[in-house]
């Protein structure tokens, strides 16, 4: 997704005004708020608001709501149904921190245990935060690094410890400790650690400590186990208003602890009942309440509404903050640009839960609907047209974040011509983004670069002088709305071109790339 907290959208959600609580009794609420629940759904599926959805709830350890709707493959007669395999994104995050709490609680590890204790080559760009920073540092996203860090490699194909190792490159975004920046890949180093520490890989020890003992058997960290799923839920992207296409896969196995798992709603409302009953299911202990409970607890504060004045803050692996009637609440919320939104909410004093997840993506319904729900249950009615807000506010912020790209849609009728095109080609390299090689086009009347280890070719558009455009691809580009960004040849006093300034990777980090290799042809 791109460079914002989207998480914590359901924390915007915070009641500017607040309601009366209902005097209904509690059972009787959740009771009541079940068929407005569903009403709701369906409602939202009959607009085309997304292709396919499951919902489930749970109330005092019993799944109250399970249902799915709509598609798993738009096109095709493939229903969601409570065994739908669905790509979780970032609801992933609380599933791994309660795997971590499993492991303390079998002294494995501790919260505050230093990275470089079971992981020596660990570095970031400062050697004394490198010695400081610990396991709860990076799952509460306050180490220093950037935001999305490393997420843009991903995209270009580089392996998990490939990005890991690049990390170290970036200079800190905010002095350690004294900041909030969301980071998939400082999230998944620290899951990579305690796995280190218990001598296993991330994969197999989720299996282990969480997976097996639930029950969870559609549950998976692999992308491979959900392809082989065959009632799964294709991902999909809104192309024009209620048009709903499968254009792009999404392996997210690099970033998996933070971004890949896969299970049903069936699976995740075991977790759900596991996680409200404090570390139980049943009355067998699969996670150490005391470790759990390190979870909720706010770690980094990432927000205040100043209208309800009501702080946010993020836990271990979970947005933390308050309900005006229901108290005490922990969230999260899951995005691939590229056909994915999930969102759990729980309200653990009441032992009353609400998990969405879909398989469209660049839309708000999953906190909406958990919003609504809520305020069935505690003040009888929704508060406002919580879809509406929801997908207002998410287009909103994903049109404001993406830190690049300009119109181009109309030729540039003052253009200068571009020199001779052996001019720009050759190999130009950054430490951490790697190589870009730029090359004549089949025709050699146009130029196109590749970039990254798979490598991937990108055609190049000349727009003015020694300025081209190109639009960049995968999850954090914008190239669902078709974003363009720059790439110019800064060019010697020979009119050699010796950099290129690559706009969409100047965004998070140094966009420059050094020549270091003529013609490569």
């Amino acid at each position: 997704m791109p460079k914002l907290p989207i998480l914590l959208l359901l924390a915007g959600f915070t009641k500017a005004l607040l309601a009366e609580e209902s005097d209904v009794p509690l059972d009787q609420a959740v009771q009541d708020s079940i068929p407005k629940l569903q009403a709701l759904a369906e409602e939202a599926m009959a607009s085309n608001q997304l292709p396919g959805m499951a919902i489930g709830v749970v109330y005092k350890d019993q799944v109250v709501f399970l249902e799915g709707y709509g598609t798993r493959r738009v096109g095709e007669d493939l229903p969601v149904d409570e065994n739908t395999v669905f790509l979780m994104a970032s609801l992933s995050k609380p599933m791994t921190t309660s795997i971590v709490a499993v492991a303390v609680g079998q002294g494995i590890v501790e919260w505050d245990d230093t990275i470089i204790t079971y992981d020596p080559d660990f570095a970031l760009s400062d050697e004394g935060v490198t010695r400081l920073v610990t396991i709860n540092d990076l799952f509460s996203h306050r180490s220093g690094l950037p935001g999305h860090a490393g997420d843009k490699l991903e995209d270009l194909g580089y392996t998990r410890e490939e990005i890991l190792e690049r990390l170290r490159l970036l200079e800190p975004e905010y002095s350690f400790r004294d900041g909030y920046a969301y980071t998939n890949f400082g999230f998944t180093q620290g899951a990579v650690t305690v796995a280190m520490a218990a001598d296993q890989e991330w994969e197999s020890m989720a299996e282990e400590l969480m997976f097996q003992p639930l029950g969870m058997e559609s549950t998976s960290f692999r992308y491979e186990d959900y392809l082989a799923a065959e009632n799964r839920a294709d991902i999909h992207v809104e192309t024009s208003p209620g048009v709903w296409e499968n254009l792009f896969s999404r392996n997210p196995d690099a970033q998996a602890p933070a971004g890949g798992l896969s299970t049903t709603i069936n699976d995740y409302t075991q977790w759900m009942r596991m996680q409200l009953a404090e570390g139980k299911l049943g009355t067998t202990e699969i996670v150490d309440a005391d470790a759990l409970q390190h979870t909720w607890e706010p770690q980094s504060i990432t927000g205040y509404n100043r209208a309800a004045r009501r702080a946010s803050f993020y836990g271990t692996g979970w947005g933390v903050g308050t309900d005006p009637d229901a108290g005490f609440r922990i969230s999260h919320s899951g995005a691939f640009e590229l056909g994915v939104r999930t969102s759990v909410t729980l309200h653990p004093d009441q032992e009353l839960g609400i998990a969405v997840i879909t398989n469209g993506g660049d839309h708000g319904i999953p906190e909406a609907i958990c919003a609504a729900f809520i305020d069935y249950v505690y003040r009888g009615e929704q508060q406002r047209d919580w879809i509406q807000f929801g997908n207002e506010s998410f287009q909103s912020m994903t049109a404001e974040s993406y830190g690049y790209g300009g119109d181009y849609s109309q030729p540039n009728a003052d253009a200068q011509p571009a020199r001779d095109l052996e001019s720009y080609l050759g190999t130009y390299s950054n430490p951490f983004w790697g190589d870009v090689v730029v090359l004549k086009d089949e025709e050699g009347q146009g130029l196109y670069f590749e970039m990254g280890p798979r490598p991937e070719k990108f055609p190049l558009q000349h727009w003015d002088g020694d300025v081209f455009l190109y639009q960049p691809t995968g999850e954090m580009s914008g190239s669902v709305t078709g974003r363009t960004s720059q790439f110019t040849f800064v060019v010697d006093e020979e009119s050699q071109a010796d950099q290129v300034e690559i706009e969409y990777y100047a965004v998070d980090s140094d966009g420059t790339f050094i020549r270091t290799e003529s013609n490569p042809e």
